[in-house]
C-alpha cells in the first residue's frame, strides 16, 4: 500500500522540482536520440601479420565507409609477441589518429576517434605502426559508435565530440521539463514496508547511471546516448510511486460521483497507452525499414510505382487504396473505365471500399504528398478512438477503462498499422456509431455507420444485429432509420460505382464478390496440409507456426461466441457468432495464402468479443473464465505466436 504524506507545496519543493526537472530536460536534449543510423564496417576479420612493424589496410572494398562522418570510431584488436609493453600509432590517410600502449604477450582492443577530414571517397588507408618484433592485427572496424546495448536499455557509445544522432526538438524538451516539474511538485507517496528501501536502491542506481551518461563526455573519451524509449522507461522507474498511484486511479471502476471530465480523462489516458504501443511498431518500421518514408507502409510494387500498371501482382492492398485517393470519385477515366483496371487489380472491389481513400483525401486537403503519412496517422488515431470508446463504454458499465487495453490483443490491428490498411478505421467508426446510438445521437450514429460500411462493408453483419435488436426497443423507429440511412448510402455509392464500371465489368461492377469463403474449417485443413508438406513459406518457420496457432485461436473464438450467444442473447453476442462462422470459413487461396490476410479478415470477431467482454460479470463463472482464457491466448499469440511477434516485441521495448 501507499501511505500519502500531507499535501504541501513549500518553496523548497518548488525549487527542487525546477532543478531536477531541468537536469532531466538537459539530459533529454543532449544525450537522448530519437533517430540514430548505426554504421559498422568490419574491414579486417582475420589476422594480418605486421611487415617491418607496419600493417596497412585499404578500404576500397568497403563502400559503406562513405556513410561515415567524423568523428567516428576506429576499433582494432592487436596481439603482440613482445615481452614488454609497446606503443602503437594509428593513422588514417596519413593523419595521426591516436597512440596506444599494448602489453606484450596478450591480445588487446584499442579504440580511437577519427576526427580529421574524411571525404565521401571509399579509398582510404588505415596504417598501424608498432614495434619491429612480431605482432598481428586481428580485427579492424570503422563505425559510428564504439559499442551499444540492445533490449530494454538501448545505449550507444559515441566518440566524445560526436553529434551524429537525431536529438529531440526544443519544443519536446520544454514539454518534458514542464511535465516533470508538475510531477515533482506534489508530495511523493511513499511505499510501506520493505518496498520503500528497495525502490530507493533501484532509483538511486538509475540516477547514478543517468548522471554518468550526462557527464560521460567530460570524464571520458566517449559520449553515451540513450534512446527515447530507454529514457522514458528510466523515468517510469524513478516515478514509480506516482505511476502506481495514477494507475490505481486510472484503472478503477466507475465512481458514481466522478465528473464527465474525469471519465473522459481516464479513458483518454488508456487510449493514449494503446496509441503509444501501436505507434512504437510504426516508428520501428519507419526508421529501420523505410528510411523515414511513410510510403513504405503501403507496400507499393516497383512496377506500379514506375508505371501504375499491374505487371506481376506484387505489392499489397494498401497501394490500391493509395492509388484510389488520387481519384476517389472516378472522374479521371469515367469515359474509358477500362483504364481503372490498370490502376487497381479489381476496381469494383477496391473502389467499393472507398471510405479510407476518401478520408485520406479529405484530411490531407488534397495534397498528394501527404497521402502516405495521412493514411498511417488515420489508422493510428482510429486505434486511439477505438480504445477511447471502449474505455468510456466500460466505465458506463461500472468497469475499469483498462478493458480498452484489450485493443492491443487484436491480431489484425497489428497488421493494419504495418501495411497501411483501414481495419481500425472501420472499427472506430462502427463503435462511434454504436456509441452515438446509445446516447440517442441518431444522425451521428447513421453517419458513422455509413462511413464504416464504406471503409469495409463487412460491418453490415454487426449493423444488422444492432438493428434487429433495436427493433425490440422503444426507439425502434430511430434505430431502423439509422440502419436504412447507413445501408442506403452504401447502396447509393455502389450504384454510382456500378454505373461507371458497367461497360467493362457488367453486373459485377455493382456487386463484386471475391472468392474468399468456403465450407467451415475447410480453409484451415487446406492450410495445415500445405504446412505439413513443408511448402508454406519454408524459408520462414514463423509463418508455419502462425498458420497452425492462429486458426486454433479462431476456433476458440467461435466456441466462445457460441457459448455467449447461448447464455446471453444480445446483438453483440449474435454478431460474434456470425463473425466466428465467417472466420472459420475463409478459404486458402484468397485468405490463408498469408496469415496476415487471415488476421486482418477476422478482426471483427475480436472487436465484438471485446464488446461482449464488457458484460463479463453477467455470465456464469465458467463462461467468465473462458473469456479470460481467450484473451490470454490472444495475448500469447500476438506477442509470441504471430509470424511478426519478434518485431512487435522489439518495437515495444527497443525505442
Amino acid at each position: 500500500m501507499l501511505v500519502y504524506n500531507r499535501p504541501k507545496v513549500p518553496l523548497s519543493r518548488v525549487v527542487r522540482a525546477i532543478v531536477l526537472s531541468g537536469a532531466a530536460a538537459l539530459l533529454f536534449r543532449s544525450h537522448v536520440f530519437v533517430e540514430f543510423e548505426p554504421v559498422r564496417v568490419k574491414v579486417v576479420q582475420a589476422s594480418v601479420a605486421a611487415e617491418a612493424g607496419v600493417v596497412r589496410v585499404n578500404t576500397v572494398a568497403f563502400p559503406q565507409t562513405a556513410r561515415l562522418q567524423p568523428p567516428f570510431a576506429l576499433i582494432a584488436r592487436l596481439t603482440s609477441r613482445s615481452a614488454r609493453a609497446d606503443s602503437f600509432q594509428v593513422s588514417v590517410d596519413g593523419r595521426p589518429a591516436c597512440e596506444r600502449i599494448v602489453d606484450g604477450g596478450r591480445s588487446r582492443r584499442i579504440d580511437c576517434a577519427i576526427t580529421g577530414a574524411w571525404t565521401a571517397a571509399v579509398d582510404h588507408e588505415v596504417v598501424i605502426r608498432g614495434p619491429s618484433i612480431e605482432w598481428t592485427l586481428d580485427y579492424l572496424e570503422l563505425a559510428t559508435h564504439h559499442g551499444n546495448t540492445t533490449g530494454a536499455a538501448v545505449l550507444f557509445i559515441l566518440p566524445r565530440s560526436s553529434e551524429h544522432f537525431g536529438q529531440p526538438t526544443v519544443g519536446w524538451t520544454l514539454w518534458t521539463w514542464l511535465a516533470l516539474m508538475v510531477m515533482l511538485l506534489p508530495s511523493v507517496p511513499s511505499w510501506s514496508g520493505w518496498i520503500q528501501p528497495l525502490f530507493r536502491t533501484v532509483a538511486g542506481v538509475v540516477v547514478i547511471l543517468l548522471t554518468i551518461i550526462q557527464c560521460s563526455q567530460w570524464i571520458s573519451s566517449y559520449r553515451i546516448v540513450l534512446s527515447a524509449g530507454t529514457f522514458t522507461r528510466s523515468l517510469i522507474v524513478l516515478f514509480a510511486p506516482q505511476v502506481w498511484a495514477a494507475s490505481r486511479w486510472l484503472l478503477r471502476g466507475n465512481v458514481p460521483s466522478a465528473s464527465r471530465w474525469a471519465t473522459l480523462g481516464r479513458s483518454s489516458l488508456v487510449a493514449l497507452l494503446v496509441l503509444v504501443a501501436y505507434d512504437s511498431i510504426v516508428r520501428s518500421r519507419l526508421q529501420d525499414d523505410y528510411g523515414g518514408s511513410y510510403s513504405g507502409f503501403l507496400l507499393v510494387s516497383k512496377e506500379r510505382l514506375s508505371s501504375l500498371v499491374l505487371l506481376d501482382g506484387a505489392g499489397y492492398d494498401g497501394q490500391f487504396m493509395y492509388f484510389a485517393t488520387f481519384d476517389p470519385f472516378l472522374r479521371a477515366y469515367r469515359s474509358t473505365p477500362a483504364q481503372y483496371s490498370l490502376v487497381v487489380d479489381a476496381p469494383p472491389y477496391r473502389y467499393g471500399r472507398i471510405g479510407f481513400s476518401l478520408l485520406t483525401w479529405l484530411f490531407s486537403v488534397g495534397h498528394w504528398q501527404r497521402y502516405p503519412a495521412t493514411m498511417v496517422w488515420l489508422i493510428l488515431w482510429s486505434l486511439f478512438a477505438t480504445a477511447l470508446i471502449v474505455a468510456v463504454m466500460a466505465i458506463d458499465r461500472g468497469k475499469s477503462p483498462a478493458y480498452a487495453l484489450l485493443v492491443l490483443l487484436i491480431p489484425g490491428f497489428w497488421q493494419s498499422v504495418q501495411v497501411g490498411l483501414p481495419e481500425p478505421v472501420a472499427a472506430a467508426t462502427f463503435l462511434g456509431g454504436l456509441f452515438c446510438c446509445a446516447r440517442h445521437k441518431w444522425v451521428g450514429g447513421a453517419a458513422l455507420f455509413a462511413l464504416s460500411l464504406l471503409v469495409r462493408e463487412t460491418g453490415i453483419v454487426a449493423l444488422g444485429c444492432v438493428v434487429v435488436a433495436g427493433m425490440r426497443s422503444e426507439h425502434r423507429r430511430e434505430v431502423f432509420r439509422v440502419g436504412v440511412i447507413a445501408v442506403g448510402l452504401l447502396l447509393i455509392w455502389r450504384l454510382y460505382l456500378g454505373w461507371i464500371l458497367f461497360p467493362v465489368w457488367g453486373l459485377q461492377g455493382f456487386l463484386f464478390r471475391p472468392d474468399d469463403l468456403g465450407w467451415p474449417f475447410a480453409g484451415f485443413l487446406d492450410l495445415w496440409r500445405v504446412i505439413a508438406r513443408g511448402q508454406y513459406y519454408p524459408w520462414m518457420p514463423e509463418m508455419a507456426r502462425a498458420g497452425i496457432v492462429y486458426p486454433l485461436l479462431l476456433i476458440f473464438g467461435l466456441a466462445l461466441a457460441v457459448t455467449l450467444a447461448v447464455v446471453s442473447r444480445t446483438a453483440v453476442n449474435l454478431a460474434a457468432l456470425l463473425y466466428g462462422v465467417i472466420a472459420v470459413s475463409l478459404s486458402l487461396p484468397m485468405i490463408w495464402a498469408h496469415v496476415r490476410n487471415g488476421q486482418r479478415g477476422t478482426y471483427e470477431l475480436f472487436v465484438v468479443l471485446l464488446l461482449s467482454s464488457l458484460s463479463i460479470d453477467t455470465y456464469p463463472p465458467i463462461v467468465r473464465r473462458g473469456v479470460v482464457v481467450f484473451w490470454c491466448c490472444a495475448a500469447i499469440y500476438v506477442f509470441a505466436g504471430a509470424f511478426d511477434a519478434a518485431d512487435i516485441r522489439s518495437g515495444l521495448t527497443s525505442r
